[in-house]
Parts: structure tokens; sequence; C-alpha cells
């Protein structure tokens, strides 16, 4: 029984992850890359989607969670007021409409780019900035409940959280893998031989950047957490061992895409996610 909660948490994570990465950062590079309008639509289309793909998981997590299947998650989550909940559904119903009105705008806002690409920018920051600075400061309480001794967390209490080592790298974690996923998918939506080399560069930095932020979370990270996913003699090991190995994959094929500006193959999109899972598979193992 552990085992099956444990992976319908993992599909679960990397799932929403993928999703809201896609959302925000693919939005971000719609609004910002240069040339390819058809290919920047098509990101954009894309994005639209999968903001609603991440509400739909996030709210599955919620049910397992509501099922027993994270109480350390549930009970976290209890300690935040009532009006934590309200202000994120207002912020992510402000970014849906900010995303609709840029993919809906597109011809007629097209001749004036910088304010068209300011709606698409605004919306993926708003983005970007709410939800995965959440998801983190509740897991962080959710594993380890002693950081804060009150039994509600005011907004003054979560930011000082939040602006701690940890989660700040877990944040930027987040940002680079946003940008991973926006260069793949902009990869396979323009058929320029430039574009694909724009979108694979992209992601490349996204990955390097990744490094970096992983880095700073092992480091940053209580002990325990850390002495474990370096371990094989734990599952976590082994999950965060193929996870690398896979990200390694990614460097490859990413470097040659970006300096051949070849098509793009399809096996990025397999690596990707399978990296996605394999990282999420480690995360959630973790004792």
């Amino acid at each position: 029984m552990h085992l099956i909660v444990l992976s319908i948490r993992t599909l679960l994570v990397a799932a929403h992850l993928l999703s809201n990465a896609l959302a925000g950062g693919g939005l971000l590079l719609a609004a910002l890359a240069p040339g390819d309008p058809d290919a920047r639509k098509q990101l954009a289309r894309w994005s639209l989607w999968a903001i609603f793909v991440g509400l739909a998981t996030g709210g599955l997590a919620v049910l397992v969670v509501l099922a027993g299947g994270y109480p350390g998650y549930g009970a976290a989550a209890a300690r935040l007021p009532a009006g934590a909940y309200w202000m994120l559904a207002g912020e992510w119903l402000f970014t849906a409409v900010l995303v609709h009105v840029y993919f809906i705008g597109w011809r007629r806002l097209a001749h004036r780019r910088f304010w068209h690409g300011l709606v698409g920018v605004a919306a993926a920051t708003n983005l970007l900035y709410h939800f995965p600075t959440m998801m983190i400061v509740l897991a962080r309480l959710a594993h380890e409940p002693a950081l804060s001794h009150s039994q509600t967390i005011a907004r003054p209490e979560f930011l000082a959280l939040l602006r701690q080592p940890f989660p700040l790298a877990k944040s930027f974690h987040f940002w680079a893998l946003s940008l991973v996923v926006a260069g793949v998918a902009y990869l396979f939506a323009t058929d320029r031989s430039k574009s694909r080399s724009t979108g694979a560069a992209v992601a490349l930095a996204g990955v390097m950047l990744l490094v970096l932020s992983g880095v700073g979370q092992l480091v940053a990270a209580p002990a325990g957490v850390s002495r474990e996913l370096m371990s094989l003699s734990s599952m976590a090991g082994w999950f965060f061992l193929g996870g690398l190995l896979c990200g390694l994959g990614l460097i490859g094929d990413l470097s040659y895409t970006a300096a051949r500006g070849a098509p793009g193959q399809r096996r990025l999109i397999v690596v990707l996610v399978l990296a996605a899972v394999l990282m999420s598979a480690a995360t959630v193992s973790v004792r």
C-alpha cells in the first residue's frame, strides 16, 4: 500500500511540476523570444492548457493528502490561515485571466509587441512567484514542523521561512526547471533551425541553473536529507542518481541541438519527463 501511495504521489508531483513549469516558463519565453510568431503563439497555447493541467494535478494531490496519503502535509496546510488560500485562488484566477488576454489578443496586439509581451510577462511572473513558494514552504513545514512553534503561520513568519537558504534554493530550482521545459517546448513548436537553436540554448541554460540550484539545496538542506539523497543505501539515493544520469543525457542532447539547430529529438521529452519523475520520487521518498 505504501508503494502505491508513493507512486501516486510521485506521478502527481512530477506532472504538477512540469505543467506549472510550462505554464510559467512557456508563457515567459513566448513573450520574450525573438522571431517566429507562430512558434511563440503555439507556446502560449500550450501554456494556457498547462495552467489548467497544473490546477487539476494540484487538486488530485490535495485529495491524496485528505485521504491520509501525506499526513504531515495536511498538518502543515492546516497551520496556514484561510486567507492565504483565498489569496492563492485569487492569484491563480488573475493569472488565468492574463493568460487568456495574452492568447486571444495575439492578432489584435501583434503590432504592439511591447504591450502584448508585458501582459505575458505579468502572467508568467505572477504564477512563478506565488505558487512554488507556497508549496515549498508547506513542504518544509510538513517535514520539519518544529521550524515554527506558532499554531497559525502569519504572513511575516511565512516570508521569514521562505527567505531562508533552503527554500530560496528550491524556488530558484523551479524557476530553472521552467526554463528547461519552456526551451524544450519551443524547440518542438518551431520548424526554423535558428529558433530550434534558441530553444535548445534556453533549455541548456536552465539545466546549468538546475545544477547550481541543486547543489545549493544539498548544501542548505537538513543533514539527514542530504545524506539520504547522496547515499546508495536508500531508495531516494537511487532515484536521485537516476535523475542525475538523465540530466547528463539532457545536457548532451541539448548541446548538440543548440550547436547544430538539428530537428527536435523526441527523446528529449522522454529524458526530461523521466528526470522529473525520478527526482520527484527521490523527494517524496526521503524519510
